[in-house]
């Protein structure tokens, strides 16, 4: 990977490079622009098919562009197919154009995010969705659940819900997952999971179900006297978990030096 700059830091080209089973898989070069605000504004997708450096063979794949409102939060997106990327799609027709537009509520949540089958932000009647997810909060503001639908029509599909609970310190106290058949509401799962922490509000267990086949799974974890985490321990059945190993190598510097996938070096300790 390889990576420009702009005077503010910014990452303005980017070229990303891989071999795959020995063979060279062409260069995915993004080219960013930005907002007079700051944030981004275009992401441009080229392909180098021979990897290179010069452009003959580079094709167009796609612009994304990002608008933004007065507060400099994105409003909208839009993902338009560059025609020129034809002969890169199995049936030789290039895919579909796609919009996305998210609304706020006065406080600055989130309120609605609408995906729209073409590169118009417009809703009106006949409007073709993809799908569409709005939130529900709690008075205090903590998200009280998710709901993706399948458009905006009086009556829409329901594809999948989450609901959350929570106790009174505002630690998170259950998570409840629905998701139901294209068309119907069939419900064909149903994953709840349950939280429990110790006296410093430390995560030490979570506690799955599931109504596909009854599966039960339980998540422990252990912390050192610092509150890092150095162990976690899972099983079919939460009622025979033993205690979690210590996992992660943490040491008086209250750095981690080593778990169970890598192994960390600092300049000083």
């Amino acid at each position: 990977m390889q990576f420009d700059y702009d005077g503010l830091g910014r990452v303005v080209e980017e070229w990303v490079d891989y071999t795959f089973n020995g063979a060279v898989a062409p260069t995915s070069q993004f080219t960013t622009t930005y907002h007079d605000a700051g944030p981004r504004n275009t992401v441009t997708l080229r392909l180098d098919l021979s990897p290179d450096t010069s452009t003959s063979d580079d094709i167009d794949v796609s612009v994304t562009t990002y608008d933004i409102d007065e507060l400099g939060r994105v409003i909208g997106i839009k993902h338009d197919l560059a025609t020129a990327s034809q002969s890169l799609w199995a049936n030789g027709s290039v895919g579909p154009d796609k919009a996305v537009t998210i609304k706020y509520n006065a406080d600055g949540s989130r309120n609605e995010v609408a995906r729209l089958a073409h590169l118009s932000y417009s809703h009106s009647p006949g409007t073709v969705f993809r799908g569409v997810t709005d939130y529900d909060y709690h008075d205090d503001g903590r998200i009280n659940s998710i709901n993706h639908l399948t458009d905006r029509t009086p009556s829409p599909s329901v594809v999948a819900n989450y609901g959350y609970t929570y106790n009174g310190d505002g630690t998170i106290n259950s998570w409840q997952s629905l998701f139901f058949e294209p068309g119907n509401l069939n419900e064909i799962r149903d994953e709840r999971r349950n939280f429990t922490y110790d006296e410093y509000r430390q995560l030490t267990e979570v506690a799955v179900t599931t109504t596909i086949g009854s599966v039960t799974d339980s998540h422990r974890f252990k912390y050192d006297a610092a509150g890092n985490r150095v162990g976690e321990s899972s099983a079919d059945n939460p009622n025979n978990l033993t205690d979690p190993a210590d996992t992660n190598d943490i040491r008086k510097s209250n750095r981690i030096f080593e778990d169970d996938r890598y192994t960390y070096q600092y300049e000083q300790i």
